[in-house]
């Protein structure tokens, strides 16, 4: 089995906490999250309270070889919620 570290980086505006989310899976989901979403899994990173950039990370463990998986970056806020502009890919060896 293979596994991968998903890395992102938020910049917050400091107006409100943000949470920071990576969806994942073996089809690109899109920007939708909620019922009848294609992502399959999600990641949660935790909370920006800064202004700064704040850099997250998961390590994503016990994937199959040879494998394709897509994953986009979600973030949301009591001011709204805003996606990655594109889904990314990795693949498995």
């Amino acid at each position: 089995m293979d596994s991968a570290i998903l890395n992102g980086v938020l910049t917050s505006t400091g107006s409100a906490p943000t949470e920071v989310y990576v969806f994942w899976g073996l089809r690109d989901g899109g920007d939708t999250n909620g019922p009848g979403s294609l992502w399959a899994n999600t990641n949660y990173f935790g909370t920006n309270t800064a202004a700064p950039a704040v850099s997250f990370s998961t390590n994503i463990a016990a994937l199959p070889p040879d494998t394709t998986y897509y994953y986009r970056f979600y973030a949301t806020n009591g001011h709204g919620g805003a996606w990655a502009a594109s889904t990314a890919s990795f693949s498995t060896r």
